[in-house]
């Protein structure tokens, strides 16, 4: 960059550099006291290479997924980090703790230049383009569509794409042949470089879904790590052919059928919704998405007066997933989309006045909307006011700046709607029946009222009225679940934690590491125990019982 260019971009957006002048001496402050990190587990072997797919700048995650290779260092794996050039702060950072092989995503693009067929892709686009199509498409067997539709959707924060218009058609197009490009790349990559495990955070965003197909299409040992709902913790997922379109936080079938030979009676019953309750109390609950700010646990009849609950009314609630952050990856579902869901949905809650219906938005628009400036509405009550309108006496909207507590609707609610939620966990706990409108991490279980098509979804909207609270046993049988994924599929960390804060503009990252030397590095149990995991095990579920 010449030096008139960057004096015009000083004068332009002053606030651009000062951010990362800031970035800049955080990074070097954090070098000079952590300077110690570089030397643990130094003795590695070149020809053991672990690759962490870490596509972005902020140096916070570089710091914990940093911390990750450090552990892997001790089975003598030379860590390399796929990154792109221009995240010069994330790479200053993975430098702090010894890592020295990078491999850029621009470079495995250029050498892969030329070879996309677009054939099919045109033929795709020359047809008649709708979103269950776009969702479907595959190049090379890997599920491409998913990984391209999902991160348009999420950059125009709208699922109703007008397909047909020219402009539309254009993005499709770019979108697409980008993720193909990255399919090509990241073959050629496993094709010539051997690694001892892939490790990743996202696995469905374009280019992130491309490398994570490619990793299990060559059969390569292939981890993601998920935040748990706990502090300190993540989920540890090992995927295959057969798993990879499943949540990291799902139960395996050899996991849930020894989970399920566990001695498990009404004391663990009453431990477990003791600790789900302090958990919502004490604000711990998914804190990493501080979900829980300015919310508080509410009496039942605090919650029906503050909505105005007929005490004398069966209550649904339909629990909006955010309707852009599309998770399409996770299932299959009976519609096309959640937008398209949640005003089918609606439009059959509309018909069923037998019933009082909640419309719960996800409490992850409260820093989103923040992310995006002010003035921007959810995208559900867009979508409601055209796809539905007016809404009648029995329905009404629960904003996602509500104080009052997820845990709080429990007690007072009947039937929970969703597609493949979090809360389709949670609420059999209490006896609710859940009603799904896709697959997911607890479909089919048991636990949950699955169908089959949209008509047999809808029609049970429109009776919902008439199934009856989950039996006994089925409510044991859903606690058992929830205790496996909520607890023990967690490897809980002391070498490092992260938090994120709800800060003015959205949800800041940090990362605190408590230890001091080489020598409580070197010692961490949590670290070994990761290690231990990521390299010898070949368990899908990272699993404590």
């Amino acid at each position: 960059m010449s030096l008139v260019k960057r004096i015009w971009r000083v004068l332009r957006k002053p606030q651009v550099i000062w951010k990362e002048l800031v970035l800049r001496l955080q990074v070097l402050c954090f070098g000079i006291r952590y300077h110690f990190l570089k030397q643990c587990f130094s003795n590695t072997d070149p020809s053991r290479k672990v690759l962490i797919v870490s596509l972005t700048d902020n140096p916070a995650y570089a710091k914990w997924e940093g911390m990750l290779l450090i552990a892997l260092r001790q089975k003598k794996c030379t860590p390399v980090v796929l990154t792109e050039k221009k995240y010069r702060n994330a790479q200053r950072t993975f430098r702090m703790f010894g890592v020295t092989e990078f491999i850029y995503l621009e470079d495995l693009l250029d050498a892969t230049e030329g070879e996309v067929d677009l054939q099919s892709l045109e033929e795709l686009l020359a047809g008649e383009v709708n979103f269950k199509s776009l969702l479907d498409f595959a190049y090379r067997n890997i599920d491409s569509g998913r990984s391209a539709l999902s991160t348009l959707v999420r950059k125009m924060r709208d699922t109703s794409l007008a397909f047909e218009d020219p402009a539309m058609r254009s993005m499709l197009l770019d979108t697409f042949t980008l993720s193909m490009r990255i399919v090509h790349a990241a073959e050629k990559l496993f094709a010539e470089e051997k690694f001892e495990a892939i490790l990743f955070h996202e696995k469905g965003y374009t280019p992130f879904g491309e490398f994570f197909h490619a990793s299990v299409n060559a059969g390569v040992n292939t981890v993601q790590y998920h935040y748990g709902q706990k502090p300190k913790s993540f989920v540890l997922k090992r995927y295959n052919k057969n798993n990879k379109t499943i949540h990291p936080s799902s139960l395996s079938e050899k996991s849930w059928s020894h989970v399920q030979g566990l001695s498990w009676g009404q004391n663990d019953e009453e431990m477990f919704m003791n600790e789900l309750r302090e958990s919502y109390e004490s604000g711990t609950w998914f804190n990493r998405k501080a979900l829980l700010v300015d919310k508080s646990l509410r009496s039942p009849e605090e919650v029906r007066k503050e909505l105005g609950i007929d005490p004398h009314k069966k209550v649904a609630i339909i629990f909006s997933h955010v309707l852009w952050d599309a998770s399409f990856f996770f299932g299959e579902s009976l519609f096309d989309d959640y937008e398209h869901w949640l005003i089918e949905t609606v439009k059959a809650a509309c018909e069923n006045d037998s019933v009082q219906w909640l419309i719960k938005l996800h409490p992850d628009y409260v820093w989103k909307m923040k992310d995006l400036g002010d003035g921007v509405h959810p995208r559900d009550i867009v979508a409601l006011e055209s796809g539905v309108g007016e809404l009648p006496d029995h329905i009404q909207v629960i904003p996602p700046e509500t104080s009052i507590t997820t845990y709080s609707f429990f007690p007072v609610i009947d039937y929970c709607i969703t597609v493949r939620g979090t809360v389709g966990l949670e609420a059999p706990c209490f006896s609710i029946p859940v009603f799904t409108a896709g697959t997911g991490r607890y479909a089919k279980l048991g636990i949950t009222t699955d169908s089959s098509s949209k008509e047999e979804y809808l029609e049970r909207m429109r009776t919902i009225q008439e199934y009856p609270k989950m039996s006994s046993e089925q409510t044991s049988l859903a606690r058992l679940h929830a205790w496996a994924v909520f607890d023990k599929r967690l490897m809980l960390f002391d070498a490092f934690e992260l938090t994120r804060r709800l800060k003015g503009y959205g949800l800041q990252t940090h990362v605190d590491i408590p230890l001091r030397s080489v020598r409580e590095v070197e010692s961490a149990a949590d670290l070994k125990d990761f290690a231990d995991w990521v390299i010898d095990s070949r368990d899908e579920d990272y699993l404590t019982i």
